[in-house]
């Protein structure tokens, strides 16, 4: 039996080929999941039993979880295979679930969770993209420029030399606000010493593991931007408990600039 959301012709041609129909066997056994779930029930029943193959396309979840139900309910041991966020809900009904995938699929993860879940997840990783895609210019002429070459590299040499430079701005940026908050009361005009932390030197701070061989070292309490305040019973702390903290004042000023 398959269940698939392709085109209702495609999903037969494909079925043929591998054997789960034949051309006779087209019209009595292929359905579209609003078809088959809109027959009476005792129907469902009969093509269910009878049918020696079954191919149900543009098949939504809730119409995977309708004849996994059914078939459950006829004494059936379901076994559902899927590689999608939209297979999850059959997968978890059935009694043998497959999460199919060359690395970890996205049914895998979703099974279990909450139809509500599964949205926001949508939402988060869906939403954004293509918000920022919907604002690109268009790109004028794009119409009247020849296609590529077949041979022609995906990463040519200018693009690799952006990409080169891009990256090593970015990461030098990242490290360098990490380490200036650790190192400096005052960093190009931005005055990070209210929260009262203690500056490291770049040497102790490139070797805190070997912190607590250090004589008379001591680290200040600060306050964060939540307006609680931060002690430490060792020192040495500083270098660990800072770090989730310090994030999370970055990040509060950032949304407040």
């Amino acid at each position: 039996m398959v269940i698939t959301g392709d085109n209702k012709k495609t999903a037969e041609a494909i079925c043929q080929k591998i054997g789960v129909l034949t051309a006779s066997d087209v019209e009595s056994s292929s359905f579209t999941g609003s078809e088959f779930v809109s027959l009476p029930r005792s129907k469902q029943i009969s093509i269910l039993k009878e049918s020696r193959g079954c191919v149900f396309s543009r098949a939504e979840p809730r119409h995977k979880q309708d004849i996994v139900r059914l078939l459950k309910e006829l004494g059936e041991i379901t076994a559902m295979t899927g590689d999608g966020v939209n297979d999850a809900p059959a997968l978890k009904l059935a009694d043998i679930g497959v999460a199919m995938g060359i690395s970890e699929p996205d049914s895998c993860a979703a099974a279990g969770l909450i139809p509500v879940q599964l949205l926001w997840v949508n939402l988060v990783t869906d939403g954004p993209p293509a918000t920022a895609l919907g604002f690109n210019k268009p790109d004028l002429g794009i119409m009247n420029k020849p296609p590529r070459k077949s041979d022609e590299m995906l990463i040519s040499t200018w693009v690799f030399f952006r990409y080169l430079v891009v990256g090593m701005y970015v990461g030098f940026a990242t490290v360098g606000v990490f380490c200036s908050w650790f190192m400096y009361d005052n960093f190009m005009g931005i005055d990070l010493s209210k929260d009262g932390h203690t500056p490291v030197t770049y040497n102790q701070l490139t070797h805190w593991q070997s912190c607590s061989e250090w004589e008379g070292f001591k680290a200040s309490g600060y306050s964060t931007s939540n307006g609680g305040h931060v002690t430490f019973d060792n020192p040495c702390d500083y270098f660990t408990v800072s770090k989730p903290i310090r994030t999370q004042r970055c990040t509060a000023r950032s949304q407040h600039r």
